[in-house]
């Protein structure tokens, strides 16, 4: 195991929680509901890089 995998769940629950708190804090991060059936993640995912992509091709 590496250092990350020797950490406690404390670690990963404060990581995450800080993680989601950038989140919140920066619009340009996004964030996707990994949760979710794969299907859906994929869309998820395509819909954001589609948006992302339309709105770089306009400012061009």
């Amino acid at each position: 195991m590496d250092r990350i995998e020797k950490e406690s769940m404390d670690f990963f629950y404060r990581t995450r929680e800080r993680y989601q708190a950038l989140a919140k804090e920066d619009a340009s991060i996004i964030t996707i509901d990994a949760s979710q059936d794969i299907d859906k993640v994929q869309a998820d995912i395509r819909d954001v890089l589609n948006q992302w992509l339309t709105q770089e091709n306009s400012a061009l």
